[in-house]
This record gives C-alpha cells, structure tokens and sequence, in this order.
C-alpha cells in the first residue's frame, strides 16, 4: 500500500491524492517548496517538491 505525506501530514488516498499505475495526481496542488513523500512497506520510494500549480505527476516506477 502507497502512502503519500506533504510536510509530514498524512494524505488520504482518494480524498488528498489518487494513483495510477505510474501517475499521482492530487485534489490541490501542493504548495510552493512542500516535500511531498511517496512511501510504500519498503520505505520511501520517491520525494517530489511541489511547486504550488502541478497537481498531476508521472513517475517512473509502479504505484500499484
């Protein structure tokens, strides 16, 4: 299971942010400067700064 924080704040998935198979795509653009942190059981799998208008990001792994 993806878990996703910004600035440590525990997003809810469906609600804050869905995925898709190599997509993330939030309600609200994160903030200017907000470290947004994509983790799985493994431990984190990407960190991503948000520049406070793209709400939409296609990463280069699997967030299934």
């Amino acid at each position: 299971m993806i878990e996703v924080h910004i600035d440590g704040v525990r997003q809810i998935p469906g609600i804050d942010y869905v995925t898709g198979q190599n997509t993330i795509q939030f309600t609200t653009p994160p903030g200017f400067g907000l470290n947004i942190c994509i983790s799985d059981a493994r431990g984190t799998i990407a960190n991503i700064w948000g520049d406070g208008h793209t709400n939409f990001w296609q990463l280069t792994l699997d967030l299934r």
